[in-house]
């Protein structure tokens, strides 16, 4: 038992890096600051959906309160937290299977499967834990305030938000592990990770589903509730099809009575039998998944002369860079997953939002097109968009990150880092005309715009994310994150690629406000968006250009 508690604390400090953290405090404030600062992002990412579920959660409230039902608000926080921690669930087991280089070091200890398993587990609990909570705390909170609650109502609570994580998990490990047991037999184990991709689709578009049903909430209020709360309902079904949800709704809504004790006990025993039956069943097919993780399948084919000839014919150097820059995207499916889908995502949640709200969307949009500025605005939001579509793949943003240590064998071959540099700039380029593309397709499809309202927009938003990329280039070459042991670190981790999204999506949403404030109506604002980005960008060029040429060689591991 010993080894299983020391191997899940060295797996919470190399995932989350709490001793590091509190290490920097001490000896490196500079550190420990930026650390911080990306928690408080993290945590202000949560802000509207607080928001949104708080709104949801007291009108539910108010409109079950005369016909005394109004617990319902417990159960059905609790089913829609349970429903999130699920599906996000799935993507963090797949996102955190293959941590640590498991292969190389992990795997020569004398553990027990079990014990590499539960420490596993307890990275993905805890992450789901937070979600949890959060989704918890907005009909908790409100629950308890309006109804008077007392003390040993935020303790029952607490512990069920705690213990919620564990059956989902549980159950989503009971999914993936088969599958990577099965990838491994198809030697294609990383088709797993992108599974987790198409997952995401999902989520986006079911999230997407309950964000409209809130949206429209005030709408019509009555009908909505008597979706949810009628026999058979949708919380009713949920209730049955998942009856913990139920047990766990009495222990809280019933506290201080014999009754929600055994309600609380009968969740936990629940929870944790469900643990102790996936670490008996799955733990050695588990062990068995992470044997050999780390290994290249080695390609024997002979090559002829023929072929030889092929594929080592001489091309331009740029062009052999930006190929390199392609395949090393494609080689890493995480990377692809935490960067450039996000083009496809983020429309594909925006073309549901459509499908859902349906006639009511159709109305706005055909009321908007009769405005007389209406091509002017769209201009600006279809740029705003694309702009932020590009930033957040981070291509730039992790560019010399993802190289891992491998920079140091990059640095001692003769190569230009102009060029170098250079093709990460038109790599991340690359998908902003791809996320361009897709938008300029849906304006086109709702709205009818012209050619030179296509051209304006890719024009302008290629520019800007120009500057963009540059500007993320440079804090890339200043403070490149190349001391990583999985993969996920160089983008999830990094502060670069944070702080080139939320930048981005900062300075988007400001100018956009800016404009609505002030009633901008002004074709040379157009005019200024084209002309003093390219300015900027052609003087940021010149001045990276140098500094890379410099820099390359003194960055250290």
């Amino acid at each position: 038992m010993n080894k299983a508690i020391s191997t899940v604390k060295f797996y919470i400090n190399s995932v989350f890096g709490f001793s590091g953290l509190v290490r920097d405090l001490k000896y490196n404030k500079k550190k420990a600051v930026k650390t911080l600062g990306l928690l408080g992002l993290i945590l202000y990412s949560f802000s509207g959906l607080i928001a949104m579920f708080t709104a949801f959660n007291l009108k539910m409230y108010d409109l079950l309160k005369p016909i005394n039902q109004q617990g319902l608000v417990v159960l059905n926080t609790i089913i829609i937290s349970t429903a999130f921690t699920f599906f996000i669930g799935i993507l963090t087991v797949i996102a955190t299977y293959f941590l640590n280089q498991e292969g190389d070091i992990i795997l020569s200890l004398p553990l027990k499967a079990w014990n590499l398993f539960l420490a596993k587990f307890t990275i993905s609990f805890l992450s789901e834990a937070l979600f949890a909570f959060v989704i918890m705390a907005t009909g908790i909170i409100v629950y308890g305030i309006k109804n008077g609650e007392g003390v040993l109502y935020y303790i029952n609570s607490l512990l069920i938000t705690l213990t919620i994580p564990i059956i989902p998990l549980v159950i989503g490990y009971f999914i993936i592990t088969p599958i990577m047991k099965f990838g491994k037999l198809l030697k294609k184990k990383d088709f797993v990770m992108y599974i987790s991709g198409f997952l995401a689709l999902g989520l986006g578009v079911l999230f997407q589903y309950f964000t409209n049903q809130m949206t429209n909430f005030d709408k019509n209020p009555e009908l909505i509730m008597q979706k949810l709360t009628a026999p058979n309902g949708l919380i009713d079904l949920t209730s049955k099809l998942y009856y913990p949800a139920a047990i766990a709704a009495k222990a809280i809504i019933n506290n201080g009575t014999l009754e929600s004790f055994v309600y609380l006990l009968i969740f936990i025993a629940i929870a944790v039998g469900a643990l102790v039956l996936l670490l008996t069943t799955m733990s050695n097919i588990y062990y068995d998944t992470l044997i050999g993780s780390t290994e290249v399948q080695k390609n024997v084919k002979r090559m002829d002369e023929k072929e030889l000839k092929k594929t080592t014919i001489k091309r331009n150097l740029l062009i052999t860079f930006i190929d390199r820059e392609l395949k090393l995207m494609n080689r890493e499916p995480v990377y692809f997953i935490n960067g450039p889908m996000v083009i496809f995502l983020l429309p594909i949640i925006m073309g549901a939002s459509l499908f859902f709200q349906n006639n009511s969307i159709l109305f706005i949009i055909k009321k908007l097109m009769n405005h007389p500025d209406f091509s002017y605005y769209l201009n600006l939001i279809s740029i705003g968009i694309i702009v932020f579509l590009g930033a957040s793949t981070s291509i730039a943003a992790t560019c010399i990150s993802r190289e891992g240590r491998a920079f140091e064998f990059i640095k001692s071959l003769p190569i230009n880092p102009k060029l170098y540099i250079t093709a990460k700039i038109i790599h991340g380029l690359m998908f902003g005309i791809l996320a361009a593309a897709i938008i300029l397709i849906m304006d086109i499809a709702f709205f009818k715009i012209d050619t030179i309202s296509l051209l304006i927009i890719l024009i302008t938003s290629i520019i800007i994310l120009t500057m963009i990329f540059i500007l993320e280039v440079f804090a890339e070459l200043k403070w490149p994150k190349l001391n990583w042991d999985n993969p996920q670190k160089a983008i999830k981790q990094n502060i670069n690629g944070v702080v080139g999204i939320f930048g981005t999506m900062g300075i988007v949403g400001l100018f956009g406000a800016l404009i609505v404030k002030f009633n901008i109506k002004s074709n040379g604002l157009l005019i200024a968006l084209i002309v003093i980005p390219l300015i900027i960008s052609v003087i940021l060029y010149q001045k990276l250009l140098s500094y890379a040429d410099k820099r390359f060689y003194e960055i250290e591991i």
